[in-house]
Parts: C-alpha cells; sequence; structure tokens
C-alpha cells in the first residue's frame, strides 16, 4: 500500500514538474521572435550576372553608405554576423586582403546581421577591422537571398555580381585575389597579404 501511495506521489510530482517545465518554456518563448517561412531567404545566393542590389546602410560609428556610391570599384561584400566563428576567421582575411588593395579601386565591406547593436562596435575592435562595417537587416539579407552565414559577394565596377561564396573556407584569400585582379584587369595575380 505504501509502494503504491508513494509511486502516485512520485507521479504527481512528475507530472506537476514536467507541467512546470512546459509553462515556463512557454512563457520565455512568448517574446521571441521567429521569423517565418515567407521571411527567410530562399533558394541559393544572388549568382554572377545579377544586378546587386543597392542598400543603403548606417555604418558602425554612425554615418552611412549606399552601395550606389561605389559603383566603378570593385566591392567585396560580406554577410555576417558576430557569433558566426566562420565569420570572424573571414572578416579577418578580408582585413588582410584589404591591405594589398590599399591604393585601388576595391573596397571591402561587413555587412552585420546582428539585431542587438551594441556588441557589434566592441567586435569590432576587438578583430581590430578597418574595413567598413555596415548594420544590414533581414530584408537586406533577402534581396541578397544570403541563406548562409557568412556570404560573399563579389561585385564589379558596374555592380554586377560576379562572384559568390558562402560559409567560410580556410585560403579563400587567393581566390578572391584571383578574382579581384581579373575585375581589374590585373595581369600579375601576385598580392602578399601580410
Amino acid at each position: 500500500m505504501r509502494t503504491r501511495m508513494a509511486g502516485h506521489a512520485f507521479g504527481a510530482l512528475l507530472a506537476i514538474t514536467a507541467v512546470a517545465l512546459i509553462g515556463g518554456t512557454a512563457w520565455n518563448l512568448r517574446s521571441v521572435e521567429v521569423p517565418s517561412a515567407v521571411a527567410m531567404p530562399t533558394g541559393v545566393a544572388l549568382e554572377a550576372g545579377a544586378t546587386a542590389p543597392d542598400l543603403q546602410l548606417e555604418r558602425v560609428g554612425g554615418d552611412s553608405l549606399a552601395l550606389a556610391d561605389l559603383r566603378g570599384k570593385v566591392v567585396v561584400a560580406t554577410f555576417w554576423a558576430t557569433w558566426s566563428e566562420s565569420s570572424r576567421q573571414q572578416l579577418r582575411a578580408l582585413q588582410k586582403l584589404q591591405a594589398g588593395y590599399a591604393n585601388q579601386d576595391v573596397v571591402i565591406i561587413a555587412l552585420n546581421l546582428d539585431r542587438e547593436r551594441e556588441g557589434v562596435a566592441q567586435d569590432v575592435e576587438q578583430l581590430g577591422l578597418h574595413i567598413p562595417v555596415l548594420f544590414a537587416t533581414v530584408a537586406d539579407q533577402l534581396r541578397y537571398r544570403a541563406s548562409v552565414i557568412p556570404t560573399l559577394y563579389v561585385i564589379d565596377g558596374a555592380g554586377k555580381i560576379r562572384h559568390q561564396h558562402t560559409g567560410f573556407l580556410p585560403g579563400v584569400e587567393a581566390t578572391l585575389t584571383r578574382q579581384i585582379d581579373a575585375l581589374l584587369g590585373a595581369t600579375s595575380g601576385q598580392r602578399t597579404m601580410d
């Protein structure tokens, strides 16, 4: 009899705990915004030949930049987030790459997708970035169909996407150098990224 009562008490305690956990989880999730399937990027990233959508974005630090203002230059634009280690690795590589093109018509920009902007400036400082870091939105991400973080685009001087890369692969700098040099009309392809 006593064992049966203990079993019922344990079962009741287990049921109350389950209800409390489910209720607590539901209560915490009430404020989490989950984008609908319609709002998420679909398909693959914009491909070579597509016109790069123009964006007017605020920089970390306050001023703004429009992609249209960069016409005539080769633009390397990456969508990234502070929580993505692949993004951080790519940004370090892009910082080195930018140094090799300091006096040429090449602009590398980082389009940050974090909703909380406070930590972004700290990450930029921690990474030692000197490339423009801009705040992008989910709508901007949708326009570029950048469903993988990071997603990088190489855009020619006419505003056409010439190459896109999803994710980060170590050594991508050599590939980007060849792609940028081809767009600049360079023949040497010799760059150092010290």
